[in-house]
């Protein structure tokens, strides 16, 4: 512990006092034991984790299930195979909640969230580049993202520390062809799934196609194969306990999951681009793009940042980095086409303002 310390103090300073700053005020109402405060805004939202963290000590009592509750529309209840009950977040607040009240608690764990964020991105950074100041610059750009910093009220959407710790493994997994980091990389694709779903399907989207790569100039190596159905395994193994309720219950996928009609009105791809939260940006968004206003969004988890998007640039133009930029590139076509999907239609609605109609 003490090497490790001595060896990553830079991160441990540095990443805790951005989050500090970046979540201000939390951390004084960590502290603050008069005043019930919780980091969520005006959104209602967090009243699913304020839920789940009272519900998961009745399931480990067996007073309730996992998959079914009670406790909502008694007697007959309900089914939860859709609801987000993030297990991790739960089970972290209830411990913390011995120690300190329940606000302060939650609070504490959403700073917890973010940290972990960037300490995930560290981990495969520093694994990738050998340089410990550079591996800070990227968790930082990675774990303080709008994805990590913009949904206090939606921990389970905005705890994407899962996705380089997956990377990480399946990465020096198949380099070293160690089984062990393999396995793990399954079992955390697995359990991304108790998370929230979106993120496990990125996850998946990524290694399917990440092993396609490997599976072009490796498709006749045995022991490729062998760690391939081994990873494949070790996720559906991790994940069936989680999936199969979720497919034995289609047949209510639209209750779920209601039609919003007109109403989705989130989905301006611009917004990938353009940050409306930023006052510097609103008025230049606002003249360039008039249409905007019909897309309400109260937080921007859309927006991927200035700074990524200059590195993924600064990568393609540079002759030294562009060939291993090249797969990446195609796997962030891959998610602007399925966004470009989602734009366009929304329940089967072709949308007349959305993807720059009238800009271009």
């Amino acid at each position: 512990m003490k090497k490790t310390l001595r060896e990553h103090w830079h991160f441990l300073l540095v990443v805790s006092a951005l989050t500090a700053l970046m979540t201000f005020p939390t951390i004084l109402y960590v502290f603050r034991t008069d005043v019930f405060w919780l980091p969520i805004g005006s959104s209602l939202d967090a009243i699913y984790d304020v839920w789940n963290v009272w519900y998961l000590p009745q399931i480990l009592s067996g007073k309730q299930s996992f998959f079914h509750t009670s406790s909502l529309f008694f007697p007959q209840g309900v089914s939860l195979a859709y609801h987000p009950l993030f297990a991790l977040h739960s089970i972290a607040a209830n411990i913390l909640q011995l120690l300190v009240p329940f606000s302060n608690a939650v609070s504490l764990v959403y700073l917890l969230t973010i940290f972990t964020c960037a300490l995930g991105g560290y981990i495969y950074l520093l694994w990738l580049f050998k340089d410990k100041w550079l591996a800070l610059f990227g968790a930082i750009v990675f774990g303080f993202s709008p994805n990590a910093l913009g949904g206090p009220h939606v921990v389970n959407m905005i705890w994407i520390a899962p996705i380089p710790l997956v990377m990480y493994c399946f990465h020096r997994g198949f380099d070293e062809s160690r089984t062990g980091l393999l396995v793990l990389a399954g079992v955390i694709a697995g359990l991304s799934s108790t998370v929230n779903m979106y993120q496990f399907v990125i996850i998946l989207i990524v290694l399917g196609l990440w092993l396609c790569a490997l599976a072009w100039a490796r498709w006749r190596d045995a022991a490729f194969w062998r760690l391939a159905v081994l990873l494949v395994l070790a996720i559906a193994l991790a994940s069936a306990w989680r999936v199969a309720p979720m497919l034995q219950d289609t047949s209510s996928i639209y209750e779920k999951f209601p039609a919003q009609g007109n109403n989705e009105n989130d989905s301006d791809l611009i917004l990938n681009f353009g940050n409306r939260e930023n006052p510097l940006q609103l008025p230049f968004l606002e003249a360039v793009f008039p249409t905007l206003d019909n897309f309400y969004s109260p937080f921007n988890m859309s927006y991927i940042g200035y700074l990524p998007l200059a590195l993924i640039l600064f990568g393609l133009f540079s002759q030294a980095t562009r060939r291993k930029m090249l797969p990446w590139l195609g796997l962030a076509l891959v998610f602007l086409i399925l966004r470009l999907g989602s734009v366009l239609t929304v329940n089967g609605i072709i949308y007349e303002h959305i993807l720059l109609p009238k800009y271009f």
